[in-house]
């Protein structure tokens, strides 16, 4: 990736450069155990983000081995697959929890806008060489080196611009929801969620066009259905938000 992304508004937006930052300057790794304040109900499966009401443990006192995961923080899950080949970070945002001592737990060490990195650090493309360089292969999974991780750099856009990408993202959410609830025209529901124009489609096409496992390759007239070709798309729609917002 570019290690200077620097885009232009005709119409006064942000025309900064996205700084690379290291990711030790943005995250800490935190050991903070399970007092048991905790329970079984709020153990959190770091893979789907999810509670999950299913999981079992035996004695109530091993859930004091539990690593606290609040909202914000991110944890690595080391399973490779074919959208994200050295595993993927994924940001806690349903609520305080508990997962499992196997995860090292990371926490925002500066402020920071939940839903930009909700798919920021989650993108394979913006994360991929980190986590080449900081993995290490293992059966099925490739398990992280912390501190290789935390001194890797990233860029980075400024506060203001994240607030402004992650309330574009969550309004995508929100609206991606909706259409798959209501069953939507494809081309309505995205020019709900765009205020499209020609001219943003094309910018569109232009930056998601690296990504060949898009699940969306032609617009406006499919959407993406997976989390993963979701985070790509989202992170291309930055660039457009700079023109529709």
């Amino acid at each position: 990736m570019d290690t200077k992304l620097e885009h232009e508004d005709a119409g006064g937006g942000f025309t900064t450069a996205w700084e690379q930052r290291k990711l030790g300057e943005l995250y800490k790794p935190v050991y903070e155990k399970n007092d048991l304040s905790f329970e079984t109900d709020k153990i959190i499966s770091v893979a789907a983000m999810r509670f999950n009401p299913e999981a079992v443990v035996s004695d109530r006192e091993y859930l004091r081995t539990y690593n606290v995961m609040r909202v914000g923080d991110i944890a690595f899950e080391g399973h490779s697959n074919k959208e994200f080949s050295h595993g993927r970070f994924v940001e806690n945002v349903i609520g305080d929890g508990i997962v499992s001592h196997i995860f090292i737990v990371f926490r925002p060490n500066t402020s920071y806008d939940l839903w930009y990195w909700k798919y920021a650090i989650n993108n394979e493309r913006l994360m991929r060489s980190a986590l080449v360089r900081s993995t290490k292969a293992s059966t099925m999974m490739h398990d992280l080196v912390a501190n290789d991780f935390l001194s890797e750099s990233i860029p980075v856009p400024s506060l203001p611009e994240q607030h402004k990408i992650g309330a574009l993202f969550a309004k995508l959410d929100s609206l991606i929801t909706l259409h798959q609830r209501e069953d939507l025209p494809p081309r309505c529901a995205l020019a709900t969620i765009l205020s499209v124009k020609n001219a943003t489609i094309i910018t569109l096409e232009r930056w998601i066009s690296p990504w060949s496992s898009l699940e969306a390759p032609t617009f406006p007239n499919s959407y993406p259905k997976s989390a993963a070709a979701r985070s790509r798309l989202s992170l291309a729609f930055a660039v457009a938000a700079r023109h529709t917002c």
